[in-house]
């Protein structure tokens, strides 16, 4: 940690305006000076700059602070890091220790630097970069792009890029770690990537930590993309292409793009959308939903066409229901993906389709789910219909509820009553109140499992610490139909949709929320005054929702035992009715 006094030096001895203007043109009037905010799509300079005060403070957006605050925020750093640039800046010596791991990465970054570097040189300056060159101009790509995403070409021949790390006394067990290089034990060390246009993968803070290569030759049958491989350095599931360089735009203009791939993100931005980041071709996750929503809440999900994309958008899109936010989604038409649709259309309509297209997120679930549906197909009626509730229920606002049960009934022609009994048969807030009531099983103390009771509270307790198992045991548990003596944990699940905001339980609103609840307000207290033990272990979580499945259908098995007795009782003999009962007796014994 750095100490005050650094701290209030650095703000003292740096000259914020000279600071600011170099991100910024500054202007004078009156006593301060006066820019566009880089914070918000400023049109008419509303930023101050005070030399006198060392302060900007920003008219519209409210953005205010000390010079610190202002790099931090630009360049994505955290307080500290930016303070630590700009003591060096003014020569500022700091006693800031760092530890072992915090200089093995220092080392890494600069090695990935270096192969960076080369990848670049290679490009610009060899026979094969003239081809590769000419490969992405055909591709629409500029080289004011090129330069920008800092894209390079690894040489045809085996170990250029191991020999030039060499040359730079760069480890060769370092360069092994970092995925640059292997080693066959016959022929020696080897470049990973050769013959591949090379798009470097960087973090937050635009440090490359790995890279993505892409054959360019026509009859080149090896593997279109080759990833750097995971490694304790490189996660690819952590990443957003293009994040350090889209945070700014996605800030100014308050809206994120997120597409598949970097080939997505480099079309857009041709097509002049400049805050477009890509998930690298990996599903959506709740690290990337965290770093999406700490830039802006209005976030449009744009996947490829084709059925794959469409299924990747409906996968993501389900993430973000829990949440307060909702993102918009575009889907471009027959099946192509932003790079195909502007090379067909061009940069223009590419810009102009992303941005007027988009629908919300329930809206592009409702579509998807109708667009198998067979009106006079019970079971495809059926299929859609639980679709429709599956990504409904996640909601916690009553008019999207109502919204779409009252257009399902519409899509289905039938009875809006009808339609609300089947989807409040496990809740207890859905109105209209069903005029039959669901299946359910006699009440009796020994019914009550306490394994089930056990599992239910596992179940719970993970899904109040994490949206992930939140999400999942919402999508395991949609089929299983508990009895009565058990919905009110189902109901209690159901209701803490849309209390998870950035990844974090909003315990003190849900708490409001349920209120005068006393069911739901003991099973809250039941969970947590006593966390369960061990609700870590692997497949433990799992292990459970199998539990609550097989009481469920065992409790069914037994029910419907039971009124094939009622009515039946009087075309049975003493002796088949005495059996029927004691198989009953079996299954409920089995339920315990």
């Amino acid at each position: 940690m750095l100490s005050k006094t650094i701290i209030n030096k650095v703000i003292n001895e740096t000259d914020i305006v000279e600071v600011i203007s170099e991100y910024v043109p500054l202007q004078p009037k009156g006593k301060s000076m006066f820019g566009l905010c880089p914070f918000h799509d400023d049109q008419n300079p509303s930023m101050s700059v005070s030399r006198e005060i060392k302060m900007f403070n920003c008219f519209s957006c409210n953005t205010k602070g000390n010079v610190i605050d202002f790099v931090a925020k630009y360049e994505n750093l955290n307080f500290e890091k930016a303070a630590i640039k700009l003591a060096k800046r003014l020569g500022i010596k700091i006693d800031y220790r760092q530890t072992a791991e915090e200089l093995q990465n220092e080392k890494r970054y600069q090695i990935m630097e270096e192969a960076t570097r080369f990848y670049e040189f290679y490009l610009h300056n060899s026979k094969e970069g003239q081809v590769a060159l000419e490969y992405l101009t055909n591709r629409g790509i500029t080289e004011e792009m090129i330069k920008r995403f800092r894209i390079g070409l690894a040489p045809s021949e085996m170990n250029y890029l191991h020999l030039a790390l060499k040359e730079k006394q760069v480890d060769f067990l370092d360069q092994v770690e970092l995925g640059l290089v292997r080693e066959n034990k016959e022929t020696g060390p080897y470049d990973l990537f050769r013959s591949r246009i090379i798009f470097p993968l960087s973090d937050a803070y635009g440090r490359v930590v790995g890279f993505s290569g892409r054959v360019y030759l026509p009859g080149d049958n090896n593997t279109k993309y080759m990833n750097s491989p995971e490694s304790s350095f490189f996660h690819k599931s952590n990443l957003l292409y293009n994040l350090h360089q889209a945070t700014l735009h996605a800030k100014r203009i308050d809206k994120i793009f997120l597409f598949e791939g970097f080939m997505d993100v480099l079309a857009a931005d041709s097509a002049g959308i400049k805050n477009g980041v890509a998930t690298m071709g990996t599903a959506l996750t709740k690290e990337h939903i965290a770093t999406l929503l700490s830039i802006t809440k209005n976030i449009v999900l744009c996947f490829d066409g084709d059925q794959a994309g469409i299924t990747a958008t409906k996968r993501a899109a389900e993430l973000f229901v829990p949440t307060k936010v909702l993102p918009q989604v575009v889907v471009l038409p027959d099946g192509l993906d932003p790079d195909d649709y502007r090379k067909k259309y061009g940069d223009l309509a590419l810009n102009e389709y992303l941005n007027t297209n988009s629908v919300n997120i329930y809206e592009f679930l409702f579509q998807d789910a109708k667009r198998d549906l067979v009106p006079d197909d019970l079971n495809s009626v059926e299929k859609f219909k639980n679709a429709v509730f599956g990504f409904i229920r996640m909601s916690r606002s009553q008019t999207v509820k109502d919204f779409f049960l009252k257009k399902t009934a519409e899509t289905l022609g039938i009875g809006l009553e009808a339609l609300a009994n089947d989807f409040g048969y496990m809740r207890e807030d859905i109105t209209p109140v069903p005029s039959t009531k669901p299946i359910s099983f006699p009440k009796s103390q020994n019914r009550l499992s306490k394994g089930v009771i056990k599992a239910y509270r596992l179940i719970i307790y993970r899904a109040l610490l994490s949206i992930t198992d939140f999400q999942q045991i919402l999508m395991d548990l949609s089929g299983i139909h508990p009895s009565q003596d058990y919905v009110k944990y189902h109901n209690f699940l159901e209701s803490m949709g849309g209390f998870y905001h950035e990844g974090v339980f909003d315990h003190e609103g849900f708490l409001n929320k349920i209120g005068q609840n006393e069911t739901f307000k003991t099973i809250y207290q039941d969970v947590m005054s006593e966390p369960p033990l061990d609700y870590e272990k692997p497949k433990y979580l799992e292990d459970c929702i199998e539990k609550v499945r097989q009481n469920a259908e065992k409790e069914m098995l037994v029910f419907l035992l039971q009124k094939t007795l009622e009515s039946d009782h009087g075309g049975f003999g003493d002796e088949i009715l005495k059996n029927k009962r004691e198989r009953t007796k079996i299954i409920e014994n089995e339920v315990e």
